[in-house]
């Protein structure tokens, strides 16, 4: 008798090749796809940590015990990648550039709604204290934080004797103290050469020495003998 054989045929070449080239083409679509989607999540997380910063920066600006005039920086360093924040007070607009390793400017620039090709970063705007984001100019003048003058009152024995208006970091003007009888004065209790903030200045006194008991002194053209 004879055994009925299995037949054992494999793949042909080209079933082979078929199936490498369905493959090649779904490789081909899924990777720019893949590329795209990658892309997309950085620029999101980069404007997320960006809108973070810049948040921090306005809160920090806005509660500073010495608000600066000009522009204010500051800088936070996020996964890897340094976020730092300036803040020009002339525009009233905020900048947050991002630099460091695995940061691509070409994706922000696709990505990111606010990126500034001008300033090279994501571009914000500060009006009333409250926090926005733009690319382009406020048409609403700027309201800034920054107190540009104070003022400062001096006292002397507890009457107001000089109310100045004095512009920030700038000194004061001294007043003339009045004369109190039986007192000197002694300068005043506080600095006034760079004013930050509203200041109350108050005179100091102190009493003035009583006259010399007569059989004291120098005798007069006499140098060094006293008198008995």
């Amino acid at each position: 008798m004879h055994e009925k054989t299995k037949s054992k045929r494999g793949f042909t070449l080209a079933e082979l090749l078929i199936v490498v080239a369905i493959i090649a083409v779904l490789v081909a679509i899924a990777i720019p796809v893949f590329t795209t989607s990658l892309n997309k999540s950085k620029a999101a997380t980069w404007e997320a940590n960006a809108r973070s910063v810049h948040a921090d920066g306005v809160v920090q600006y806005l509660t500073a015990a010495q608000q600066p005039n000009g522009k204010y920086a500051l800088s936070s360093r996020i996964a890897r990648l340094l976020y730092t924040w300036e803040y020009d007070t002339d525009d009233n607009f905020a900048t947050v550039t991002i630099s460091g390793d695995g940061f691509d400017s070409s994706i922000a620039e696709e990505y990111c709604a606010n990126w500034d090709d001008a300033s090279g970063g994501i571009l914000f705007s500060v009006s009333g204290g409250e926090i926005s984001s733009s690319d382009s100019t406020p048409s609403t003048p700027p309201v800034g934080p920054v107190s540009t003058t104070h003022i400062v009152r001096f006292y002397a024995n507890g009457t107001l004797i000089s109310t100045q208006e004095i512009n920030h970091g700038e000194p004061a003007s001294e007043p003339t103290a009045p004369e109190l009888p039986g007192y000197i004065f002694n300068g005043w209790d506080k600095s006034f050469n760079s004013v930050t903030g509203a200041l109350e200045v108050t005179a100091n006194y102190i009493p003035s020495p009583g006259p010399e008991p007569p059989g004291t002194g120098v005798l007069p053209g006499v140098p060094g003998i006293t008198t008995p």
